[in-house]
């Protein structure tokens, strides 16, 4: 497990400690409305990202985030959205501190709910914990 704070260096920090892994630099993040009601609520600090051989970093210390409306197929933006660090951890690393700042009561309801998402994963994989602060 490795933490990052969202600076101008932190895409070639990444790359020098995860060097067979492509990063992907997020310009803008799409989150469902319930995860912002949690967030806007202050029962969740954190964002997973995720996809396999990739490690998703902010492009910024603040980005844009939009509202994912599965109704209309559109996505509504809202606000900045401040990033304070990041944190890379395997899979099998996730924990309960995670789940609870997830908006989860435990660490199994924090599998469950990102494998429904991203499918069956494996311990290994590297998952990306956005940190957030506050909205603008």
């Amino acid at each position: 497990m490795k933490s990052y704070f969202v600076d101008a260096c932190l895409e070639k920090r990444i790359k020098r400690d995860f060097p067979d892994f492509e990063i992907k630099v997020d310009k803008n993040l799409h989150i469902e409305e319930k995860a912002i009601n949690q967030f806007l609520a202050e029962k969740k600090t954190i964002f997973v990202r995720y996809k396999k051989d990739l490690i998703y970093i902010p492009a910024a210390k603040w980005i844009p985030y939009f509202v994912i409306n599965n109704e209309k197929q559109k996505n509504k933006y809202l606000a900045l959205i401040e990033i304070t660090k990041i944190t890379i951890k395997r899979f099998n690393q996730l924990n309960l501190e995670d789940a609870i700042k997830d908006g989860l009561h435990n660490k199994e309801e924090l599998i469950k709910v990102i494998e429904s998402r991203y499918g069956k994963m494996e311990d290994k994989e590297l998952i990306s914990l956005y940190h957030l602060k506050k909205i603008i």
